[in-house]
């Protein structure tokens, strides 16, 4: 049979091989040599190639911001940067002049994360510096480190020799000296020196101006600066020479109006003084202005994507289970449903020869499935109020507002009193909120206990101090350093030989009976925290007899074999502060939740630092 080989200029797609579009993006060759990352990585400066990532293997997109907010002091101009950051893509924020006291890590509704650090009693001129976190990113952060008001680095664990490193910086504004910014930079070193990352990211308020190109630049520079450059934009880049940094906003072609980063009042005059500058040029996917994301601050946001050939590695000791998210009123309702289900799904099972630590997990598995099935937590959907929409159609306002260039004086006295609007509107959404819960807490009887439990924050540790006093912000040793404290705590150092517990006439201990179990999980009290295995007391007692009845025989196998499952020597470890030096593992008290089926010592740690 004769196989006709097709040639010409659709031999490889309309263009041919090597066709070089008018857009400026080489397509990528079809030749296994010729294939390589570089190609792959490397769009031309217009950046208007849309990438196929569906060939690469292994390799993960990163969205990197960085952004002024001018203030996120008041719980009101957080939410409102929450609220825009909703339909946004992103995983790591930089933040500038968060205007937010003190230092560490809070969470905050939905799960992420914010790092703040900002007026100390030791720096009461602090503008406050740091870095939001996205929930499904977090268990990727090694280490938070801060180094100055105006310096702070993030590291992101890739693989287990390979990190990335992220750096936020707020420059000193015209106001400062020269030796000022020098001092910000050398801070900037240091953060890169020690980190020793594959990759670095420095971004944030730069307060300076580059302007456009000039010649002898072009390793370190795109096509697309705007405006005039002024000393300290020198600075930038004579230090983005020294340290082989290039700078993201340069490279891709964008409107006129998306390069500007800050405004002057009244937007007059507008600058691009905030930058992202990259280790590698070939990480680069997309630098672009966030135009939707406006709280009422002079500056606007910007997102790099970066593109890494590396899988992300979870930190080891760091335990990302699924929650199990249950409706208990409809599991008691639907109560021999649930029991029903047990009962067929163990029958169908051959346990017999089950070795102990896969007839524990079975058990446990079977129980979440079966709940999860018939009475799944549903997600409600939150219905907008009245007052919701105003603050909707007043932001929308207030960015069409700030849009335009040439404003009349009515249109700045509008958008300042939009801005205000805005904010006194959302102030007065949270405390109705506020006033809403204290009135349901009083009417409930409830009490002081949930009271208090509204005016705190989940915090998490961002430092500790070893046992030589020498204090460290990496979250694997703060780990280990919890770990072995209480480890050596809890364990006994005592040369008495174990007590014999058996009466003179018994030789073996008795087997454990369905009524013993039944009676013990009677007495566990509801509400109460799960254990690793994350089923609460309640969901044991609707399951009923098929629930004690495994329960008894892993127990009375557990005798047989004198050892317990793996999986109950593993406890969430959280830890409380109580009073004294934060940093000191001393001063905290340990609030352990085990495995629940057993209240015992255990010998190896899952740390959930709070």
């Amino acid at each position: 049979m004769e196989v006709k080989v097709k040639r010409g200029r659709n031999a490889r797609g309309q263009y041919g091989r090597n066709h070089q579009r008018k857009d400026g993006c080489r397509l990528p060759s079809h030749d296994s040599e010729a294939n390589t990352s570089y190609d792959v990585l490397q769009p031309k400066p217009k950046g208007r190639c849309k990438i196929d990532e569906s060939h690469m293997s292994g390799q993960r997109s990163i969205n990197i911001c960085t952004y002024n907010t001018r203030t996120l002091r008041t719980e009101e101009s957080l939410e409102s940067l929450i609220d825009e950051l909703r339909d946004l893509k992103w995983d790591i924020i930089g933040l500038s002049e968060t205007k937010r006291a003190g230092e560490g890590i809070e969470e905050l509704k939905g799960g992420a994360w914010l790092y703040s650090h900002g007026k100390t009693e030791d720096n009461r001129n602090a503008k406050g510096i740091g870095f939001m976190i996205h929930p499904k990113f977090k268990d990727y952060i090694k280490e938070i480190k801060y180094y100055s008001n105006r310096v702070v680095s993030l590291n992101v664990q890739l693989t287990a020799n390979n990190h990335l490193c992220v750096v936020q910086v707020y420059a000193p504004t015209s106001e400062y000296e020269d030796e000022a910014v020098e001092e910000m930079y050398e801070d900037v070193s240091k953060a890169m020196e020690e980190s020793r990352a594959t990759y670095t990211i420095v971004m944030g308020d730069f307060n300076a101006k580059i302007g456009r190109r000039q010649s002898g630049e072009e390793s370190i520079m795109g096509r697309y600066g705007i405006g005039e450059r002024n000393r300290r934009g020198e600075m930038l880049l004579v230090y983005a020479t020294q340290q082989n940094l290039v700078i993201a906003n340069t490279f891709f072609k964008k409107k006129e109006n998306r390069y500007w980063t800050w405004e002057s009042p009244g937007g007059k005059i507008r600058n691009q003084t905030d930058f992202v500058l990259s280790s590698q040029r070939g990480i680069l996917q997309n630098c672009e202005v966030i135009t939707n994301v406006d709280i009422g601050s002079d500056h606007r946001m910007i997102r790099a994507k970066i593109l890494l050939n590396k899988k992300l590695a979870r930190l080891k000791f760091i335990k990302n289970s699924k929650k199990t998210k249950l409706n208990i009123m409809r599991l008691k309702e639907r109560r021999e449903e649930f029991q029903l289900t047990l009962k067929n799904r163990f029958t169908a099972l051959d346990m017999e020869d089950m070795d102990m630590d896969s007839r524990s997990t079975l058990i446990s598995s079977i129980v979440t499935e079966a709940a999860e099935e018939i009475a799944p937590q549903e997600r409600t959907k939150k219905q907008k109020t009245k007052e919701d929409i105003e603050i909707e159609e007043l932001d929308i306002k207030r960015k069409i507002l700030r849009e335009i260039i040439d404003k009349t004086t009515t249109q700045k006295v509008e958008y300042k009193e939009t801005v205000k609007e805005v904010r006194k509107k959302r102030r007065q959404r949270s405390r109705r909120k506020r006033r809403e819960h204290i009135e349901s807490i009083l009417e409930s009887g409830k009490g002081p206990k949930q009271m208090s439990k509204m005016n705190s924050k989940k915090t998490r540790i961002s430092q500790m101090k070893d046992k030589n006093g020498i204090p460290t912000s990496s979250r694997e040793e703060i780990l280990n350093i919890c770990a072995e404290f209480y480890q050596d705590l809890y364990s006994s150092h005592s040369n008495q030989s174990k007590p014999n517990f058996l009466s003179p006439d018994q030789t073996d201990i008795p087997n454990v009976t369905v009524r013993e179990v039944e009676t013990a999980v009677k007495q566990m009290k509801d509400n109460k925290t799960p254990g690793t295995d994350d089923i609460s007391s309640d969901v044991y007692k609707i399951g009923g007899a098929e629930i004690i009845t495994q329960l008894t025989r892993l127990y009375n196998q557990i005798l047989t074999e004198k050892k317990i499952p793996a999986a109950w020597k593993e406890a969430k470890i959280i830890l409380l502060h109580k009073k004294g030096d934060k940093e000191d593992i001393k001063t905290t008290d340990l609030l352990v939740c085990f495995h629940m089926h057993i209240k015992s010592s255990h010998d190896s740690f899952r740390i959930e630092s709070r």
